[in-house]
């Protein structure tokens, strides 16, 4: 994931896919568990993989659907990378096939719907 921005460079140049129309889904700790929101362009708010991909198309134009893991309780003891690599607990478990939905949902909404209309619906609290 970390490096995952010189892939999507590859297959964008590969399939001349224009960056307004790549969609990246991805975990975000900002955003409490289970919560989605879209966000056209901005940087990479400390994510490794976004900062991949800002550095390898050379610009922030694509689309992402966040999706939230929320903040370790434990931030001061456990390091942000562990928390958001290690397995899910019980609790976390029984959310996560809800946010797959959601992030599906989000998807699609942006394909037929656009950016702007999946923005409005989604990113409402």
């Amino acid at each position: 994931m970390n490096l995952s921005g010189f892939t999507i460079k590859q297959f964008s140049d590969y399939y001349n896919i224009k960056h307004t129309d790549i969609i990246v889904i991805h975990d975000d700790i900002d955003l409490l568990l289970g919560r989605i929101q879209i966000k056209e362009k901005g940087g990479d708010g400390g994510h490794k993989g976004i900062r991949s991909i800002i550095e390898n198309l050379g610009n922030n134009n694509f689309v992402r659907v966040r999706f939230g893991v929320g903040r370790p309780e434990t931030e001061n003891i456990i390091a942000i990378s562990d928390y958001v690599l290690k397995p899910y607990d019980y609790r976390e478990k029984k959310n996560i096939q809800t946010l797959i939905n959601k992030a599906k949902e989000a998807t699609i909404s942006i394909l037929l719907k656009g950016v702007k209309d999946s923005m409005n619906y989604f990113n409402r609290k």
